[in-house]
């Protein structure tokens, strides 16, 4: 199978906290909220792509990572050059 002109469109994020990273990918990132559906999943839009962030099923385990994505100098490059600087559109950072 040859994936290379195949678009990415839609990302699952798997989380503990659904209520948790509701707040975070809405209220800290600012990134759109467009819905929510059981079981445990809610929908964002991020450019062309939406994140689907959610609760894995019972048994069900995400795939492991060598390390936090969010301490990858990858990602936080990726954050620094990608995301645009705090506008006045976007709800106020909390701690």
């Amino acid at each position: 199978m040859n994936l290379s002109d195949a678009a990415v469109t839609q990302v699952m994020i798997p989380v503990d906290d659904l209520e948790g990273a509701i707040a975070f990918y809405r209220d800290t990132l600012g990134i759109p909220l467009l819905f929510t559906a059981p079981p445990m999943m809610a929908f964002f839009k991020s450019g062309a792509i939406r994140l689907l962030v959610g609760v894995l099923p019972a048994g069900e385990k995400a795939q492991a990572a060598r390390r936090s994505i969010s301490r990858s100098p990858t990602f936080r490059t990726f954050i620094r050059r990608s995301w645009p600087r705090a506008s006045s559109s976007a709800p106020p950072r909390t701690s």
